[in-house]
């Protein structure tokens, strides 16, 4: 998602900035550029802009069967906030990440052009655990770390998200189930 500074461009008496994005709003100060697919933001001049950026959500962990198993949730996606940032008049490249299926981090977002370059990235994928084979992975790190299903989640990327969380789990004994956290 791109925010352009609309009070900035009427003031030079210019009109709009740029164009580009899968909907663009105009409220209040700002003109808004919102990117759900890939594509390009084309500036006509060099402006002043906000911007935010989110990675793709990471896939959750996936347990083992027989029963019992657990899965941890997977981190979200990175997230990048700037303000008031000079970018000068070019065409700028826009990548939107998908969220991640089980087992896979989410996909990177990001703006690559001359004057900015930033990248936010994916959620990492959630860890899972199963009894019954004594199987245990990790969650994988990322934007925000995914979550665990036994042991502390995974680490997040400083600046974009936090570590996964520790998740609970559940051991089956004659037909007793008992939960542990």
């Amino acid at each position: 998602m791109l925010f352009t500074s609309k009070k900035f461009a009427a003031g030079a008496g210019l009109g709009q900035a740029g164009t580009g994005g899968d909907t663009t709003i105009e409220d209040g100060n700002y003109t808004v550029h919102i990117f759900y697919n890939n594509g390009s933001l084309v500036l006509e001049r060099s402006i002043d802009v906000d911007v935010l950026i989110v990675g793709g959500g990471g896939g959750g962990g996936a347990g083992v069967v027989p029963l019992p198993w657990s899965q941890g949730g997977g981190g979200a996606g990175g997230l990048i906030h700037l303000q008031n940032q000079a970018v000068s008049n070019w065409t700028y490249n826009v990548t939107v990440g998908s969220g991640g299926t089980g087992l896979s981090n989410g996909g990177h977002s990001s703006i690559i052009g001359p004057s900015m370059t930033q990248t936010a990235l994916g959620g990492g994928y959630g860890g899972g655990w199963g009894q019954a084979y004594g199987f245990v992975y990790q969650g994988s790190s990322g934007g925000s770390g995914g979550g665990s299903a036994r042991y502390a989640g995974a680490a997040g990327t400083v600046g974009q998200g936090n570590a996964g969380g520790t998740g609970a789990y559940i051991t089956w004994t004659q037909n007793r189930t008992t939960r542990r956290a």
